[in-house]
């Protein structure tokens, strides 16, 4: 069943939400980070989603920093030595993993949701927002120069009148989008860059519509950077299309870089953080305990809703809360 948001929520707002909560509670943390890369101008955000898994908490949306100062070769080969496989597909944590997520090598947000959160309302409500948004893209000053931003929109908005229309899935892309928007312009307040990348995981989130998500991310990055006061003309954004790798055809060129972020997202969107529940194996608690507890490079970060509208809140994790992890599921004490 949908959750559906008592209020629709547009980019605008959620975006207002993650940079104040952030600039609060974790911009000492990723200005830390970024002194371990001093002089470093490109930059790569991979991300990966859990969505609605039956066992989990929470949807999770987890985007990671990497800082472009090595032959994409040689990091791809060097998380493959520390996670050869998926999270789903790893049977054993060792202490290396954790280590790696406390060496500040990458930096990752993560944002909890509600399950199955509908934030840009029912079906009706999403035609209505995508009609505002054509017509603020018609009266663009440059909107010449944008056709095939507009072409992309008008198409989606003509998919939207079908009556099957995933506007659950629009809620979805529009959550995970503004999140890596937001990355990429918390990243350009703080550091002159160059070049920001965004590499998702391959799923409907990404594929759907033409991908029209990879529209939704240039568009949300040039508005926030506008909104914020930050010059985006002298920024390239970049966008990872998830084409199969040449030498592992099953998986994609860059499957390794959101290998990170996979093994945060599913323990955390597994934690039910209202009652310290863990659900599913022990490697669950060993990610939880050895790499997102006290770590100042892995920053968590809670959406919630109320009548009075949507907020964002910092959840902070320590190893001393978190419980160990029975076969099924483990309460605290």
């Amino acid at each position: 069943m949908n959750n559906v948001a008592l209020q629709p929520i547009n980019p605008d707002a959620l975006v207002d939400c993650l940079i104040s909560t952030f600039s609060k509670s974790a911009i000492n943390e990723f200005r830390s980070f970024l002194a371990k890369h001093p002089m470093i101008t490109k930059w790569m955000i991979a991300c990966d989603f859990v969505l609605n898994e039956p066992a989990a908490a929470s949807d999770a949306y987890a985007c990671t920093f990497f800082p472009y100062n090595a032959d994409l070769m040689d990091v791809k080969a060097k998380i493959t030595r520390l996670v050869p496989k998926d999270f789903k597909k790893t049977k054993d944590i060792g202490p290396e993993l954790g280590e790696f997520f406390h060496s500040g090598e990458t930096f990752t947000v993560c944002l909890l949701t509600p399950k199955n959160f509908n934030a840009a309302g029912d079906i009706d409500t999403v035609r209505d927002s995508l009609d505002v948004t054509l017509h603020m893209m018609r009266s663009w000053h440059d909107a010449h120069d944008r056709k095939k931003v507009i072409r992309a929109f008008e198409q989606l908005r003509e998919k939207a009148k079908a009556n099957n229309f995933n506007a659950q899935l629009m809620s979805t892309m529009m959550i995970a989008t503004v999140l890596a928007a937001f990355c990429a312009i918390v990243l350009a307040q703080e550091r002159k860059i160059e070049i920001v990348g965004w590499f998702p995981d391959r799923d409907n989130i990404t594929t759907a519509y033409e991908r029209i998500a990879n529209y939704m991310f240039s568009v949300d990055f040039s508005a926030f950077c506008q909104r914020h006061g930050i010059d985006e003309h002298s920024i390239k954004t970049a966008i990872g299309i998830p084409n199969p790798d040449p030498v592992k055809p099953k998986q994609t060129w860059y499957d390794e870089l959101v290998r990170i972020p996979d093994f945060l997202a599913g323990p955390l969107a597994g934690w039910d953080y209202k009652q310290n529940l863990v659900t599913g194996r022990q490697k669950y608690v060993e990610i939880l305990q050895g790499a997102v507890a006290d770590n100042p490079n892995v920053i968590t970060l809670i959406l919630t809703e109320t009548d009075g509208g949507i907020g964002v809140s910092p959840l902070l994790c320590s190893k001393s809360p978190l419980p160990d992890a029975s076969p099924d599921e483990t309460h605290a004490a």
